[in-house]
């Protein structure tokens, strides 16, 4: 089978285009992971507020706390998750565009490899993701602490 150099073409401008929406995709993650903790610290914020000022009993706080937290995990993991599909994706798109490239004869740019880590905002954005869970389950620690107390 011949493959004409309109369907390299059609193919490469796809490959570019599959990229691009990953690198957008990252940032929607992003968001959604900045909008679901903001979310469940208000939610834990109101349970304190609601347990200081005797509206809520101390298991119904235990419960919501621990629910909350465990929310916080989920979404947390959903997070690294996709960030961490998505490199494995770009990698594998790069893969595709440097065959490509070298069945058209150019060299653009070399193999992907994990040295350029600290070059991609993925690591960062996982990086703040991380640091958030484990300032979360300090704060989960200190505010069954803080339960206990009352």
């Amino acid at each position: 089978m011949i493959v004409t150099e309109q369907a390299l073409i059609e193919r490469y401008k796809w490959i570019l285009e599959r990229k691009r929406d990953l690198n957008n995709a990252t940032f929607k993650i992003a968001v959604f992971y900045q909008t679901a903790a903001s979310a469940l610290l208000a939610s834990e914020f109101a349970v304190l507020f609601s347990v200081n000022k005797g509206e809520l009993s101390i298991d119904i706080a235990y419960f919501s706390t621990t629910s909350i937290f465990l929310l916080f995990c989920a979404v947390t993991g959903l997070g690294l998750c996709l960030i961490i599909g998505g490199i494995f994706s770009w990698v594998s798109y790069r893969n595709d565009e440097i065959k490509l490239e070298s069945v058209i004869g150019i060299a653009i740019a070399g193999s992907p490899n994990f040295s350029g880590l600290l070059r991609w905002y993925e690591t960062y954005i996982a990086t703040v993701m991380l640091a958030m869970f484990f300032f979360g389950l300090w704060g989960y620690i200190e505010i069954i602490e803080y339960l206990k107390l009352l």
